[in-house]
């Protein structure tokens, strides 16, 4: 079904899942690489996490596509704060196994079309055909590569979705050995920084959201606090840890090392 080129830029693409350490920089690699396998104008790499006792998300989402950033970072706000919860395949992501899907094989296709998902998201992108996989590992949902492009273009292929599927075992292992590396690495950044540097678990998780960029009005959204709160955590950590400022903060988890589950 692949002719060899095909077959050599596939392995190209296993062997940076497996070489590229960082998440973020692999899931950017993955979707290039794969852009060049199949034909996509627009696709992202979400990790995957439970919310609460069962309900699963998409978080931490990469994006890559032919279009300005500007239409990515749209797409992918959306779906977060308006669409995730009206999308009619998410079920997939609470099933026990991992599917390599064509979402016309899931769901009518006039059924699709008239959906509020469809009309107000989808057809808005001209990006209305859709095909991913939802990876699960152990029984835990790990992640979900989602690919779209355009009416002009059709459907995913047979062809597409058999690239899809040899990819499958390769992201649940690396998504499985991934995870248990964060967990143990969590484990122990969390332990360094409650007993060696007497921070709260809120402080902790305060401290993971400025490693990530977000602003203190982000983080009282996330946390459900005042934006002051916030900021009183932010004085006394910096109190404790002797600091002054987020730059400096950045630099002290660095030099402790003290952020490879937040990469």
């Amino acid at each position: 079904m692949l002719k060899q080129k095909e077959w050599e830029k596939l392995n190209d693409l296993i062997a940076s899942l497996y070489g590229i350490r960082s998440m973020t920089a692999m899931r950017t690699a993955f979707l290039r690489k794969l852009m060049c396998i199949i034909d996509f104008d627009l696709g992202d790499f979400n990790l995957g996490q439970i919310m609460g006792k069962t309900t699963p998300a998409l978080v931490d989402p990469v994006c890559v596509s032919r279009f300005p950033a500007e239409k990515e970072e749209a797409f992918i706000k959306l779906y977060q704060e308006k669409y995730h919860e009206i999308d009619y395949v998410n079920w997939i992501f609470s099933h026990y196994e991992s599917i390599v899907y064509r979402e016309t094989d899931l769901i009518n296709d006039q059924l699709r079309r008239q959906s509020r998902f469809f009309k107000e998201y989808l057809s808005v992108f001209d990006l209305p055909n859709v095909a991913g996989i939802s990876v699960i590992s152990g029984g835990i949902f790990t992640g979900a590569v989602t690919v779209y492009r355009s009416e002009k273009k059709g459907d995913f292929s047979d062809r597409d979705l058999y690239v899809l599927q040899t990819l499958l075992p390769h992201l649940q292992n690396k998504l499985a050995v991934s995870e248990e590396n964060a967990r143990r690495n969590q484990e122990y950044i969390h332990n360094a920084l409650r007993y060696n540097f007497h921070f709260t678990e809120k402080e902790i998780e305060i401290i993971c959201d400025i490693y990530k960029g977000k602003s203190n009005s982000e983080i009282a959204a996330a946390h459900n606090i005042s934006v002051n709160t916030v900021k009183r955590h932010i004085t006394h950590m910096f109190q404790k840890a002797d600091l002054s400022s987020r730059t400096q903060l950045i630099h002290f988890l660095n030099e402790n090392q003290l952020t490879d589950c937040w990469d």
